[in-house]
């Protein structure tokens, strides 16, 4: 007689390997980041002071760093200055409003997030107004307040620019007779000024300006203002000369920007495509405002990160 012997063998599953996760936000400044089993958190590998247990928010010094807690996976946000090269930083600059220098309200000076040369205004009467559009850092050009701008010290040859402005209070529009400068450079002709003429023909640019593009929508010859706080790039024929945000420097009144300006990135070459959606996304994505990029932009639905 044979006894048939069944053996019962049980399913064997693995258990899951925690991940370091963004809890919260997009990956940038503000945003919160979770590991489950918990640890020291590290910045490229050095420990960040005071920085242990489950969660850690990230702080804008520490934005583009190789993010780890403990023995976790690793997130690294694509920054301006972890995603450009030396090359396309030169003849550019990155003018945060967050980062501004302030006194009494007024915007002193913003630093150059690439090193190179910071926007500056010591006449206390031209300092742009400290503000805010919605919870975003801003600064306000108002030309019921006076002509204010930023400039920097040296001339430079940017030939590509993106910037998140707000033409007033993103609802109202003025005379067509209103140009209203975005940057200029003093010079009126040929390639001076990029400006805007709401209730007229939009999107005014000198001769020197193509490739106009809202929010990464593409091929705008013209755009309608106003418009809500948004992005707006377009390229510039290189010239060395004082490239200012506002005003400008051609001594109209009238023309003087007026609104919000909350973010400024300019570049020495212009950006492949890929290039240009990824620095869109950094710039929507960093400053709350990803919902505007086009539906079929390619960091519509995630921030962009080197790892």
């Amino acid at each position: 007689m044979k006894l048939a012997l069944s053996l019962g063998v049980a399913a064997i599953t693995a258990n899951p390997v925690p991940a370091l996760e963004i809890q919260s936000g997009s990956g940038y400044a503000g945003s919160v980041y979770s590991y489950s089993p918990g640890g020291q958190w590290t910045a490229d590998g050095a420990a960040i002071a005071g920085a242990t247990g489950t969660n850690w928010t990230m702080t804008a010094a520490h934005e583009g760093a190789a993010i780890r807690c403990g023995d976790s996976n690793v997130i690294q946000m694509w920054t301006p200055l972890n995603g450009l090269t030396a090359g396309q930083k030169a003849n550019g600059g990155l003018w945060l409003a967050s980062a501004a220098t302030v006194a009494s309200g007024r915007v002193v000076s913003i630093a150059d997030g690439f090193g190179q040369r910071s926007m500056d205004q010591s006449v206390a009467a031209k300092q742009p107004i400290v503000a805010t559009v919605g919870t975003l850092p801003a600064m306000q050009f108002d030309q019921a307040l006076g002509d204010f701008d930023l400039r920097p010290s040296e001339a430079f040859s940017p030939v590509w620019v993106v910037m998140l402005l707000q033409y007033g209070d993103g609802v109202q529009t003025s005379g067509s007779a209103q140009y209203s400068q975005i940057i200029s450079n003093g010079i009126a002709s040929p390639g001076g000024r990029v400006s805007v003429q709401p209730g007229a023909s939009g999107f005014q640019p000198s001769t020197a300006v193509s490739a106009c593009r809202v929010n990464g929508k593409d091929d705008l010859a013209n755009f309608p203002l106003p418009m809500p706080m948004g992005s707006v790039s377009f390229d510039l024929a290189g010239s060395s000369v004082i490239w200012s945000m506002g005003r400008g420097l051609n001594g109209f009144t009238d023309r003087s920007w007026f609104g919000y300006i909350a973010a400024a990135l300019m570049l020495g070459e212009v950006p492949n495509d890929m290039l240009r959606w990824t620095i869109e996304g950094y710039v929507h994505w960093r400053h709350g405002l990803e919902t505007l990029l086009q539906p079929n932009h390619p960091y519509r639905n995630t921030a962009p990160r080197l790892q």
